[in-house]
């Protein structure tokens, strides 16, 4: 169970380095990052049952 999810979630984080390069934004807090990068990650998994 452990192993997909953490295979997930680096490609979460490298899909949101790689659209945080293209889009330039104000900066955010550390709260506003780690909040961003939970949302991404829980419609991840929905999208992958």
């Amino acid at each position: 169970m452990m192993k997909p999810i953490s295979k997930l979630i680096k490609k979460v984080k490298i899909e949101v380095a790689s659209e945080e390069q293209y889009k330039p934004k104000p900066m955010i807090t550390g709260e506003d990052r780690r909040k961003n990068m939970f949302t991404i990650l829980v419609s991840a998994l929905k999208e992958h049952p």
